[in-house]
């Protein structure tokens, strides 16, 4: 998604910038502290989000919104949550509160995700839909990686590694964050340090799974969600219980 970043506060900026650049579908093209500026830019390019601050000088981010004849979706960024009703009223995508965390400003971007890959299918009309795959970064390199050769994701430090039959590619994410871009329906964390694919899931014991050729431990605070994901996963793709 092609998104812009509007706040009169760079230190705001900053943190957008920041968190962006960790989320493989978010392309943020320019950051304005001017509003004025940031309309113009509207006006000449595509844009398919903003990330907008309410409380600004000269002119309200709600206000700027309702000025354009054909606005695209919005993230209302903000220090204040008495604004929260009135940003839905234009239909805001999400309203986050300063500081903006990175988990809460995931939750934000999945939802507009989720918003512009039912409005369009694709990025474009050469590419793949998105829901098959991820893309992720390594050093200065980009890694698309379909979701079905994904084996397991391993913790290393700040980072993780998304192993393959063929490959690890590591990319500086948690474990948390790398979870929220798979699907639920096929991935699931398993311990601290580790998610796995039940598409490649052989063996599991009491405390470990067999995951491809790797022996995988099994948290025990983890069990219970794995096991009920687990018999939805077999039955939805067998039509029998375990």
């Amino acid at each position: 998604m092609e998104c812009i970043a509007i706040d009169d506060e760079p230190l705001a900026l900053d943190v957008i910038r920041y968190h962006s650049e960790k989320i493989p579908f978010i392309r943020l093209k320019k950051v304005f502290i001017d509003a004025f500026k940031a309309l113009d830019y509207m006006h000449d390019n595509a844009v398919d989000l903003v990330f907008m601050d309410i409380s600004m000088p000269d002119i309200s981010g709600l206000n700027l919104i309702k000025s354009l004849p054909d606005p695209p979706m919005v993230v209302f960024t903000t220090a204040y949550s008495s604004y929260a009703a009135e940003s839905y009223e234009v239909s805001a995508v999400d309203y986050l509160v300063k500081p903006i965390l990175f988990d809460r400003f995931l939750t934000a971007c999945n939802k507009a995700h989720a918003v512009y890959k039912t409005g369009r299918g694709m990025y474009d009309s050469d590419r793949e839909n998105v829901s098959n795959f991820v893309i992720v970064k390594s050093g200065h390199e980009s890694f698309k990686i379909n979701f079905e050769m994904i084996q397991y994701i391993e913790a290393e430090g700040n980072f993780v590694n998304f192993v393959t039959s063929d490959r690890k590619i590591n990319t500086r994410l948690s474990i948390k964050e790398a979870l929220k871009l798979l699907p639920q329906e096929q991935f699931i964390q398993v311990h601290r340090s580790f998610i796995i694919s039940l598409s490649y899931l052989t063996k599991f014991e009491n405390h470990q799974l067999l995951v491809a050729n790797k022996y995988i431990p099994l948290g025990g605070s983890y069990r219970q969600n794995f096991m009920d994901l687990l018999t939805s996963y077999h039955v939805k793709n067998s039509g029998k219980p375990i």
